[in-house]
């Protein structure tokens, strides 16, 4: 369960997008390819920040913010992923407001719409559960980590 990269992405940073190039059929000057670009070009120092907006019908936008930049430990493969909370919103649940009213359902067992709720979704899906080790592995993979952006 989670989001699987099925949806149209960018990254917005200083009223620039950057996307990949297939997505955007008429390609402005404020557009680039993220695929050509690193992540350490666009947040250089703490406190950088630029926004990932994810499916653009259930519009996910998050804040990233650089909290600091340290020396590479050798032992680790690099992005990692050192914390987080919560589990991953299900694909398609009508973005935050959705998820928000699918978590209501969830947590009144007499509501009549939560059993059909549950067989969409993963039996052992936990809305606050966090998998750091599974987080790191999507990491590792080319389309989840953009790793064009870091390489």
């Amino acid at each position: 369960m989670g989001w699987e990269n099925a949806h149209l992405h960018q990254f917005l940073k200083n009223e620039r997008i950057f996307g990949i190039a297939d997505d955007e059929p008429e390609l402005s000057d404020r557009f680039m390819d993220y695929t050509s670009i690193r992540l350490m070009d666009l947040l250089k120092k703490k406190g950088d920040s630029m926004q990932y907006i994810y499916d653009f019908g259930d519009y996910w936008q998050h804040e990233i913010i650089l909290e600091g930049i340290h020396a590479p430990d050798k032992s680790h493969y690099y992005p990692i992923c050192t914390a987080g909370e919560r589990n991953c919103p299900p694909e398609d649940c009508g973005g935050p407001s959705g998820y928000q009213e699918m978590l209501k359902v969830l947590n009144h067992p007499g509501h009549p719409d939560r059993e059909a709720l549950i067989d969409w979704l993963d039996e052992d899906w936990e809305p606050e559960e966090f998998d750091l080790d599974y987080t790191n592995n999507l990491l590792l993979e080319d389309d989840f980590g953009c790793l064009p952006m870091i390489e």
